[in-house]
């Protein structure tokens, strides 16, 4: 440790007097190191302790997860019958929402009705967790049987009467072409010369 005086000066009548700093330098004891020391090495002690702390903490969060996970520990035996009768309710409820999809389904793409049997498997080997009609579609589309339906033509809306002729036949044009030249050459020129076939 060091120690260190300061040099004061004091405003009076009086001459000045400075008085010149002295350092001096004291060793620290070997109890005040020794002490030291051990606050040092505590405190790297607490850090690791608390790592572990932690370490542990994480560990029994995830155990607690897993314990939770079983709800055997957690309900009584009439709970745990009463639960194992709703589950078997409820997969009656959802089988038979399944099946009546199903029926809907069949109805709407009759084509399907008739390979059940592989749509079945197709449904529940690659797509067990989609929407049924989903699935459907998608059997379809890849068995080549969903064709869209194409609405074609419009039907003719303009009656019963036959469109005009338009152009000359051929006799017509040759009957131009030897009475009146000038005018067969103009219609040529202009492409106006049509000829019916």
């Amino acid at each position: 440790m060091e120690e260190t005086t300061e040099v004061v000066e004091t405003p009076q009548n009086t001459p000045q007097k400075t008085e010149v700093s002295t350092v001096k330098k004291t060793e620290i004891a070997e109890e005040e190191l020794s002490d030291l020391r051990h606050k040092a090495e505590v405190s790297s002690q607490n850090f690791e302790r608390l790592k572990k702390a932690e370490a542990e903490l994480a560990e029994l969060k995830q155990n607690n997860i897993n314990q939770n996970s079983s709800e055997a520990d957690i309900y009584s035996d009439e709970g745990k019958i009463l639960k194992g009768q709703l589950d078997s309710v409820r997969g009656e409820l959802n089988t038979l929402r399944e099946e009546r999809e199903l029926e809907r389904i069949y109805v709407q793409y009759p084509l399907l009705k008739e390979q059940s049997s592989k749509f079945e498997e197709f449904r529940k080997s690659e797509h067990p967790r989609a929407k049924i009609e989903s699935v459907a579609k998608l059997f379809l589309a890849e068995n080549g049987l969903l064709e869209p339906r194409r609405q074609g033509l419009e039907s003719p809306t303009g009656g019963t009467r036959t469109p005009m002729v338009s152009g000359m036949t051929a006799q017509e044009v040759e009957n131009l072409r030897r009475t009146n030249y000038k005018k067969y050459l103009e219609l040529l020129k202009k492409d106006q010369l049509k000829i019916q076939s």
